[in-house]
């Protein structure tokens, strides 16, 4: 399951314009997209952060 189940915009462009498009759209416009490669760069940057100190 990912974010993106039951998402009818995902399912409209899916359908009309391919699974790359949609894809594409979940990433960089979606707003649940937003929000997930939010969390990722501050997790990224949490966890590079507490490696740096351990050196």
């Amino acid at each position: 399951m990912n974010y993106c189940d039951g998402c009818f915009v995902a399912r409209h462009f899916r359908k009309e314009k391919g699974k790359r498009y949609a894809h594409n759209f979940c990433i960089n416009e979606c707003t649940v997209g937003l929000e997930i490669q939010k969390i990722g760069q501050r997790l990224s940057g949490e966890n590079s952060n507490s490696c740096d100190s351990e050196i």
